[in-house]
């Protein structure tokens, strides 16, 4: 009887030992309280915070209206080729002829751009750095590319099914989704060797149905194509001329 009283004492005295020794779980009290902000002119122009900002909204709307040439026509974006879409890449293939020679690298044969990536068109008049922003909203950089001869053929016969693309040092017809005539820096194709691209690294990454292209090595140019475009329309102020481009068949459907 002894030991069975000893034994229920044990474990009573086991028992209550590990209650003691059991982390307690903390409780915590939250609260939430909710406030209403009234977004009207009144709220914002009491506070310090816009006066903190207008500086720097003062300089870059000033920047955004800087005119960088005059236009004697609205650029507009068309199928097979349009205004807007041939002097964006012809002026994307000036400014990557003149970096390549920078860095030693062979003239470019052509470019080539998407049509999708033009958001906007040109105005005719005066065009201003928002208005190239508003063009090319992307962070898009021009590259270099070196490919064979079906990776050509793989450009060429899907910039056919899509109906075209703004292009410049090249030349071609487009019949029932497939290109026929095409001539590059007006000499015919020559199989044997390798052509030399530019594009936007959208595309060379693979972007707007171009997957083909993702295997392909590329070299960086160091410029965005937004950069390009408003390097090459300030260069055309500089020089005092108007801004002036016009559909001349590079791509015929026929």
């Amino acid at each position: 009887m002894r030991g069975k009283i000893a034994t229920l004492l044990l474990f009573l005295f086991t028992l209550g030992f590990g209650f003691q020794c059991k982390t307690k779980t903390p409780v915590y009290k939250t609260q939430t309280t909710q406030y209403r902000v009234q977004q009207d002119a009144s709220t914002f122009s009491n506070g310090n915070s816009l006066s903190f900002i207008q500086p720097y909204k003062d300089s870059l709307n000033k920047s955004m209206n800087t005119v960088l040439v005059f236009s004697k026509q609205a650029l507009t974006k068309e199928l097979p080729e349009g205004n807007l879409g041939n002097y964006c890449a012809d002026a994307c293939l000036r400014q990557a002829e003149t970096i390549c020679k920078k860095m030693n690298l062979e003239k470019p044969d052509f470019c080539f751009l998407n049509h999708g990536g033009l958001r906007a068109s040109l105005p005719k008049g005066n065009i201003t750095i928002g208005n190239v922003f508003e063009l090319m909203p992307f962070e898009n950089e021009v590259v270099y590319l070196k490919v064979s001869k079906s990776i050509l053929d793989s450009i060429l016969n899907y910039t056919a099914i899509k109906g075209g693309a703004p292009v410049s040092g090249i030349k071609f017809q487009l019949k029932n989704n497939s290109v026929a005539e095409v001539v590059i820096r007006d000499r015919t194709i020559d199989t044997n060797r390798e052509f030399l691209i530019i594009t936007s690294d959208y595309i060379a990454n693979g972007g707007d149905g171009y997957s083909f292209l993702k295997t392909e090595k590329t070299i960086s140019l160091g410029i965005k194509v937004r950069d390009a475009l408003m390097s090459d329309l300030k260069n055309i102020g500089d020089n005092k001329d108007s801004l002036f481009a016009e559909k001349d068949g590079r791509i015929i459907k026929i």
